[in-house]
């Protein structure tokens, strides 16, 4: 007797690569000359940042640098002061599966900094942070269709499942010039934060607007002599449209975005 069993196929994402790498950060930071003597350390961070992510060969290759940002208080006006250096990290890892369209996830995770001043103006800095990595791919999974004619008893049970259609990506820079207004000018910035939050969302065919704000937060000397300091909390919106090739208007459309690096440098205006 022969049974002919009929399967239904949808798609869905596989991880081809999850793994997580410790990298190494060591510093020996001497003071440039503008900078007053250190009599006394506040803070020590690490702020890894990745600059670029290559698939080629069956090798994801991750390069980028990593800020070691410094608080401390000066030997003269006995103000915060901050300094800070970077070094370049590079990292490889092996993918058996190398897709065709691969989405590469990428983020990264201080795990500790130690900091030590060898003289008011030198310090030796060691730390390191987590570096995980994750590939996805899509792939067609079978499941068990009932034939139409009742041959084979079986139980059977509806569940939901979405089929993926697509699986895109896209990195995109965003360039912004911020005026703290009203506020105290920014002579030295001591610290930063930021992130990235998706509000909105839209699809048409074969297109993907996304919609979302980023929010920067600094901390920064308003006046050198005095010591004095501000905050400033911005809100930057951005918007970008994305080629996703299978998508339209009826399509649920699962978004997010990472910053993967940034950097801020005061502007004079002249």
């Amino acid at each position: 007797m022969e049974f002919n069993q009929d399967n239904r196929s949808f798609c869905t994402t596989v991880a081809v690569l999850d793994t997580v790498a410790e990298q190494l950060a060591d510093v020996d930071l001497t003071l440039p000359d503008y900078c007053p003597d250190i009599e006394k350390i506040l803070k020590c961070t690490l702020i890894p940042k990745i600059q670029t992510r290559t698939l080629s060969g069956g090798q994801l290759q991750i390069d980028g640098n990593c800020v070691v940002n410094v608080l401390y208080v000066d030997s003269i006006k006995k103000s915060i002061r901050c300094c800070e250096q970077s070094v370049n990290f590079s990292q490889s890892f092996s993918v058996k599966e190398a897709p065709d369209n691969p989405v590469i996830l990428t983020r990264t995770k201080p795990e500790y900094i130690n900091c030590r001043a060898l003289s008011p103006r030198r310090l030796v800095m060691h730390g390191a942070f987590s570096l995980y990595a994750k590939v996805l791919s899509s792939a067609k999974t079978s499941i068990y269709s009932p034939p139409a004619e009742n041959c084979l008893e079986a139980q059977l049970m509806n569940i939901k499942c979405a089929s993926l259609t697509s699986l895109c990506q896209e990195q995109f820079s965003v360039v912004e010039e911020v005026s703290v207004g009203d506020k105290p000018v920014i002579e030295s910035i001591l610290s930063t934060d930021i992130s990235v939050n998706i509000t909105d969302t839209k699809a048409v065919t074969g297109k993907l607007m996304a919609n979302g704000e980023i929010n920067l937060k600094l901390l920064y000397i308003t006046d050198v002599e005095s010591g004095e300091t501000g905050k400033l909390d911005y809100l930057l919106p951005f918007n970008q449209i994305i080629d996703c090739e299978g998508i339209d208007e009826n399509t649920i459309n699962c978004v997010s975005c990472d910053i993967m690096s940034y950097d801020i440098r005061l502007k004079n205006d002249v």
